[in-house]
């Protein structure tokens, strides 16, 4: 029996992909290779046989280590991942809330959360419109009618979050919401019964009682 004390708690990674979301608990076993449909993470439109990297537990705590083969396809909170040395992978550790996106040649084959302390159950993903303001309240995403305390808006091929007028409270990364800020992989929004992480041009959601 091992004692070691997880730095995770009940680690998560939720996986968007084909407009479709679902969840993976990573505290089954140790390690979880991501590749196309035949490894333990499949992704449908890598080619059969391609493997991206692996998730693995290293007492108690969570890492991402890519594939010396993977031609720079997977991007962690936004950046690409660093080079194998010498041939030899470099683990990086995940924080909760990170984001990591295999992508494709037109768009991302996958974006995945890692998430640590948070339930499999009760998340909801919401792509973001790149045509007009889609508006966050402190229930998650809004009708366009309804006031809400923040919006995005897309534009020069960017995300931006920005203040409106409702009058719930939000937080941006347990800061106050800005006139207007880029949306980055990993960024949080939340209030006392919502959490929202942005990643590859969509909203994770999750909704408390």
């Amino acid at each position: 029996m091992r004692d070691t004390i997880p730095f995770h708690p009940n680690p998560l990674l939720l996986i968007w992909e084909n407009d479709a979301l679902r969840a993976c608990r990573l505290d089954q076993k140790q390690s979880w290779l991501v590749g196309d449909n035949t490894a333990d993470i499949g992704i449908s439109a890598l080619p059969s046989g391609f493997r991206c990297g692996v998730f693995r537990e290293v007492e108690g705590e969570w890492f991402y280590i890519d594939d010396p083969a993977n031609s720079g396809l997977t991007l962690l909170n936004g950046r690409p991942l660093p080079r194998p040395l010498r041939g030899i992978r470099q683990p990086v550790p995940l924080d909760s809330g990170t984001v990591l996106r295999i992508t494709g040649q037109a768009k991302d084959a996958a974006v995945m959360l890692f998430l640590s302390g948070h339930p499999a159950d009760g998340w909801t993903c919401h792509p973001l419109s790149r045509r007009e303001a889609t508006r966050v309240g402190g229930s998650g995403i809004l009708p366009p009618t309804e006031n809400a305390p923040a919006a995005t808006t897309y534009l020069n091929a960017q995300f931006y979050l920005s203040a409106g007028e409702g009058e719930m409270p939000l937080r941006f990364n347990r800061g106050r919401v800005p006139e207007s800020t880029v949306l980055r992989d990993g960024d949080c929004i939340s209030s006392e019964k919502m959490t929202m992480y942005f990643g590859g041009g969509v909203l994770f959601c999750f909704r408390g009682d």
